[in-house]
């Protein structure tokens, strides 16, 4: 049960994260604050990025959308908050920035972890515990929420998707040249975070080439619009039936119905490595740069595939070292094995 500084909230504002993976990984503080406050509405604001990912949250009852960059947008939003006559804010991202706009809402009660000079921002700021910074980052938010007094339950992920947006997501497949019934395997061979968390293309292109050649299956490639010439370049290397899906979805929610449709993902570091774990997709994640400890797939189903040069973990979104090692080091034999023993064993979907 929650504490008495929240046990009276009507109304909860939670700001939310801003990359889809660390928005996928808030889900279980999302679900462990409904289950403390069953009866408060809960209202995440969040940017329209990652907006359509607390949309398919059964959880939240609604999703504000915060404005773009910039002061004059946190005036606006803090004239919005105000209206709406929030009784407390939970604000998760560890910016001066986040916190801002309820401050000037003058939301009551406004909790977050003590971080980025926001002290006097917040009415109870929380610090940061040392040993949460080496756990998952699923539980990073574990402390912030047991010191406000709101107990931590487990780590559940629940991604609601209704019939309409699974039809148009196939839709959308369809008539980019998926074939009706198929068995799909999704690759995932972007990364926003920078380019030292991608493994190269010609060796995805091989995972794609030998998984279809040996299973039949065809693959679908994710990525965003900045991921189009990357996916030409996977398509043209393949020699496959792979879908490119490089800017196919114009809502968040139809990507994540794609990826519930494959029976597999094969990724870097990513959103949809999460969003695929999130849903119980065996994932095969390759990581370099950064710890899978910290940001891994959180699922029983999953291969995690590395090389650990002296370097690694360096989180820089270039490599710096001759030859990238952490990445180069990893081969295409090594991904299919992975991927065909998780397709022998598929995993229970969430």
């Amino acid at each position: 049960m929650a504490s008495k500084l929240l046990s009276g909230v009507s109304k909860l504002l939670v700001r939310g994260l801003n990359w889809i993976g660390d928005a996928v990984m808030s889900l279980p503080t999302i679900w462990n604050i409904r289950e403390s406050l069953p009866t408060a509405h809960i209202s995440i604001l969040s940017p329209d990025w990652t907006a359509g990912l607390y949309q398919l949250c059964p959880a939240v009852d609604e999703v504000i959308v915060a404005p773009s960059k910039g002061l004059f947008s946190n005036l606006g939003l803090s004239r919005l908050l105000r209206k709406r006559r929030f009784d407390a804010a939970l604000i998760l991202p560890n910016s001066f920035r986040s916190a801002l706009a309820p401050f000037l809402a003058r939301v009551p009660h406004r909790l977050g972890y003590r971080t980025d000079g926001r002290r006097l921002l917040l009415t109870h700021a929380v610090s940061v515990p040392e040993a949460v910074k080496s756990e998952h980052t699923v539980l990073y938010y574990r402390p912030l929420l047991e010191a406000v007094g709101i107990s931590w339950l487990g780590e559940r992920f629940d991604l609601r998707l209704t019939d309409d947006t699974v039809s148009e997501a196939e839709v959308i497949l369809l008539a980019r040249g998926a074939r009706p019934g198929s068995q799909r395997i999704g690759f995932s061979p972007g990364a926003a975070w920078g380019p030292s968390k991608q493994w190269p293309v010609d060796k995805f292109a091989r995972t794609a080439r030998l998984l279809s050649e040996r299973l039949g299956v065809q693959p679908l490639v994710f990525g965003s619009d900045a991921d189009c010439e990357l996916a030409d370049t996977f398509i043209s290397l393949s020699n496959s039936d792979a879908v490119n899906l490089a800017g196919a979805f114009e809502e968040l929610r139809h990507l994540v119905a794609a990826i519930a449709s494959c029976a597999l993902l094969v990724t870097n570091d990513s959103g949809p490595m999460h969003i695929a774990a999130a849903l119980g997709v065996p994932v095969v994640a390759l990581f370099g740069p950064t710890d899978e400890h910290r940001s891994g797939p959180w699922s029983s189903s999953r291969v995690i595939i590395t090389r650990n040069p002296a370097c690694r973990p360096c989180y820089k979104p270039e490599c710096k070292e001759l030859g990238h090692p952490c990445m180069l080091g990893i081969e295409a034999e090594t991904v299919v094995e992975a991927a065909e023993k998780l397709l022998k064993s598929p995993a229970e979907r969430r």
